[in-house]
């Protein structure tokens, strides 16, 4: 409201301005009237020999009086018009806005009108003088509002000159607010310079622009005293990386000017902020691009034992993301095995990796950062674990044997022999992520998803070999209801509502719908009357449609609600 309060007073001074103008008003000093008085008194002295010109006249000396009194308010008059054009009203506002709401939102949304309001300049800069100085006064420590004041000057269609000038301007004023608290300097200012440093490097401006502000941070953090706030380091170390290749050793400060030395300053800059997850995370982006893959692993290793506090996730699912691995050598290409078994062995590597970092984050000593960390783990864990499951099962097949039974039978005997097999290795998974580790109730709700056939993984899949996985993997009745009877006992321990309902809606869409309405009706003395209460009006949104529960038509046929005759049996609740 304060800003469209503003808008609408710089439109009457300019609306106000453009009109004078057309009128042939000119706002300047008393001269102009005192010369029209002068004029008129030379005219009466001109008319000094004219016969008639005393006719009418009144007394001099009052006329003189008259005068004197038009000619202060015409002086009051000009003065008031010329406040109006200096922007007073627009002032009064914005002092009255800043006292109602002192907040950094409000400066620098008014700085950004009146910056780009198509004011005349000598006004724009008065209006940003006094919404600065306001400014100054309201929040003077304030970390946005230093920012604010140092990049005044910084407009987006500046170039050449003015722009090394107003850029040059703006690095110093930060750095010596940043020099001038004498003690440790504060993280949020700090990170505030660090953000104005990594803007300016990303703009399309000349690389000596780029190299001065790098060297600024470089000399500045050799500068500070102990502790140097983590932002700082972290982006040194990525603007170090980012910049290796354009910059070149000619700009780069000499002591980080080349791979070897931008990962020295990397692993330096870690011992001084051992447990901030920011300077890892910029350590490790260093490592990547240019350390060794054994280097990359151990880096990521000993930041997972040093890290503490926010983004300490990021760190740990760092080396998980595959934008972080290595791509694989040339000579991977020609490894023995499939493509279907490579891409298995590298499925179950992953497995490996978060097994051992599940082991690992049980020994943190953080309970709120092991809860969360752990149950991004294991639905990692339970993602991985359940396509390793599918890509085995899609590739392997019995042996044969030296009696060949006819190819029917034969189908049929494999396909039991593979079901079977599939279940137990899925059941195997289901009571090993329960009693290994201690998963939530997400974590079951992810793995009954899966396990009920949630997602197929097509993208992963051969051309033509999609059906054929979910056939190996899925579809036999007893297998998977013995699997997801499993993770709904699981389940029900830490979230009983979810569970029910997820396992008794699979059991009415697979035609079990007697037994869907068992579950639902022993709710209210299993897991309490609120609790069963939940269950069937649940239960209810279900039996009422995917329209009015919420779920995709095409995945929910109308034929499945009344799958048998026992179906009308749901509607008793």
């Amino acid at each position: 409201m304060w800003r469209e309060y503003v808008r609408m007073e710089l439109g009457f001074v300019e609306s106000l301005r453009r009109r004078w103008n057309v009128l042939g008003i000119e706002v300047k000093g008393k001269g102009k009237q005192k010369g029209a008085s002068k004029g008129k008194g030379k005219e009466k002295e001109g008319d000094a020999e004219d016969p008639y010109s005393g006719l009418g006249e009144v007394n001099l000396e009052e006329e003189a009086d008259r005068m004197e009194v038009d000619g202060e308010d015409v002086d009051e008059d000009e003065a008031a018009r010329k406040e109006v054009m200096a922007g007073a009203i627009v002032k009064s506002v914005i002092s009255s806005a800043a006292k109602a709401i002192p907040k950094i939102e409000l400066f620098t949304s008014l700085h950004e009108l009146i910056s780009a309001y198509p004011s005349p300049p000598s006004l724009r800069e008065s209006l940003l003088d006094h919404l600065h100085a306001l400014l100054h006064k309201t929040l003077p420590s304030h970390p946005a509002a230093i920012k604010l004041s140092a990049t005044r000057h910084l407009k987006a269609d500046l170039v050449g000159e003015p722009l090394v000038d107003a850029l040059k301007d703006a690095n110093e004023q930060l750095l010596a607010y940043i020099r001038s608290t004498g003690g440790p300097v504060s993280p949020e200012v700090a990170a505030v310079y660090a953000e104005f440093v990594e803007e300016w490097c990303g703009k399309d401006v000349d690389d000596t622009l780029k190299a001065y502000l790098i060297t600024s941070l470089h000399i500045l953090i050799r500068q500070l005293p102990a502790p140097v706030p983590p932002g700082l380091l972290a982006a040194h170390i990525r603007l170090l990386a980012s910049h290796h290749a354009s910059l070149g050793s000619g700009l780069l400060p000499g002591k980080a000017d080349s791979p070897e030395k931008i990962l020295r300053t990397a692993r330096k800059h870690t011992t001084k902020a051992p447990t901030s997850a920011a300077v890892w995370l910029a350590r490790l982006g260093a490592e990547r691009q240019f350390a060794t893959q054994n280097e990359i692993n151990a880096a990521w290793e000993e930041a997972r034992k040093h890290v503490t506090g926010d983004r300490i996730q990021d760190v740990w699912l760092w080396g998980l993301e595959p934008a972080n691995r290595r791509p694989p050598s040339p000579e991977s290409d020609g490894a023995p095995g499939t493509a279907s078994e490579r891409e298995l062995a590298d499925i179950e590597a992953e497995v490996e990796v978060l097994e051992q970092l599940l082991h690992e984050s049980s020994l943190i000593r953080e309970p709120a950062a092991t809860g969360a960390l752990h149950e991004a783990l294991l639905i990692r864990y339970a993602a991985a674990s359940h396509r390793a499951l599918r890509s085995r099962f899609r590739i392997t097949s019995p042996p044969a044997t030296i009696a060949q039974p006819p190819p029917r039978q034969r189908h049929i005997a494999r396909g039991r022999a593979n079901l079977s097999a599939s279940a137990e290795a899925r059941l195997a998974r289901v009571r090993k992520i329960g009693s290994a580790y201690a998963p939530s109730a997400r974590v079951w709700a992810e793995v009954f998803r899966q396990e009920a056939g949630g997602d197929s993984d097509v993208a992963s899949t051969p051309a033509g070999g999609a059906d054929a996985a979910n056939d190996a993997y899925f579809g036999h009745a007893d297998g998977d209801e013995r699997v997801l009877r499993a993770v709904y006992e699981f389940w029900r321990q830490t979230d009983g509502v979810e569970a029910t309902v997820a396992w008794a809606t699979w059991l009415l869409r697979s035609g079990r719908s007697k037994d869907a309405v068992g579950v639902v009706a022993r709710a209210r003395s299993v897991l309490g009357e609120a609790a069963g209460e939940t269950v069937e009006r649940r239960w209810k949104s279900v039996l009422d449609g995917p329209e009015d529960a919420g779920v995709n038509s095409e995945e929910v046929p109308s034929a499945v609600w009344f799958d048998d005759a026992a179906a009308e049996e749901t509607f008793a609740l």
